[in-house]
């Protein structure tokens, strides 16, 4: 178990993918991205993030740290931890405050249907 309490409920937000090679234009395409707070004390969070990243290698994914920015929007910046899932979604966290982590979820580019 990871957090000991329950999220907070996520803010969603609904963002563009400019830029992306497509057939499609770029008003078309857009990814979701939720926001959650995990209660995870400063002096827990090494601990908590080698267990996320030793359970990611151990399902032969490639969590990574360090500089690797986020996608654009309010809360872009480097994450601490940051791991792509092969169903598209991608997850970042990061130290939000002293008690807890911030974790951003948010999918691949997907397309507008009418």
């Amino acid at each position: 178990m990871i957090a000991k309490t329950s999220v907070d409920a996520p803010s969603e937000e609904r963002l563009t993918c400019p830029g992306q090679i497509s057939d499609f234009p770029d008003d078309e395409l857009y990814r979701m991205q939720g926001t959650y707070h995990l209660p995870i004390a400063a002096d827990e969070e090494k601990a908590v993030y080698a267990l996320l990243t030793d359970h990611w290698k151990d399902a032969g994914l490639d969590p990574r740290t360090g500089d690797d920015p986020w996608v654009k929007g309010p809360w872009a910046g480097p994450a601490d931890l940051k791991i792509d899932l092969r169903d598209g979604h991608t997850i970042a966290l990061s130290r939000s405050a002293d008690t807890t982590v911030r974790m951003i979820i948010w999918t691949q580019c997907l397309h507008e249907t009418h």
